[in-house]
C-alpha cells in the first residue's frame, strides 16, 4: 500500500478497528497467525479494503457496519444517488437460520 493512501487513512500511523473478542458468534478464533477470526474480523478486513482503494478518499459519508434484519454482519456503503452497496456474510452472526421475509414474493 503505498505511503500516501497510508497516510490518509491512518494519519497517526494506526487503522483500528473494534472487535468484541468475548463474542463467540461473531469471533469463532484464531487463525494460524494468530488473528482473530470470524465474521467481524472478516467484515473489518472487507471495509479496510474497500478504504485502502486510492478513490475512497472521494467517498464523504460514514461506513456503516452492523448485523442486520436478517442476522447478516453487514458492510453498507452509498453511491452519491443515495443507491446502497452493501457488503453481507453468508452466514448469520448468530448461527440461527435467517427470518423469512414479510415482504410479497411478487411485487404488481
Amino acid at each position: 500500500m503505498s505511503q500516501s493512501v497510508v497516510a490518509e487513512l491512518a494519519p497517526h500511523g494506526v487503522l483500528r478497528a473494534a472487535i468484541n473478542m468475548s463474542n463467540f458468534l461473531l469471533v469463532t478464533g484464531r487463525s494460524p497467525s494468530g488473528d482473530p477470526d470470524g465474521v467481524s474480523p472478516d467484515m473489518a478486513k472487507a471495509i479496510a479494503m474497500i478504504k485502502s482503494k486510492p478513490a475512497f478518499k472521494d467517498y464523504k459519508r460514514d461506513v456503516e457496519s452492523h448485523v442486520g434484519q436478517n442476522h447478516k454482519i453487514q458492510g453498507n456503503f452509498y453511491d452519491p444517488d443515495g443507491t446502497r452497496v452493501e457488503l453481507m456474510e453468508d452466514h448469520t452472526a448468530d448461527g440461527f437460520p435467517s427470518p423469512m421475509s414479510t415482504a410479497p414474493l411478487f411485487v404488481k
